[in-house]
């Protein structure tokens, strides 16, 4: 798990939740 691309990505509120979770999976694999 990249941490800090996780860290980025929850605390981007700006995302939109499908682009949010598509990024979160992206950094989870």
């Amino acid at each position: 798990m990249n941490v800090a691309c996780v860290e980025y990505v929850s605390s981007n509120e700006m995302l939109y939740d499908l682009i949010r979770t598509f990024v979160f999976n992206i950094c989870l694999g």
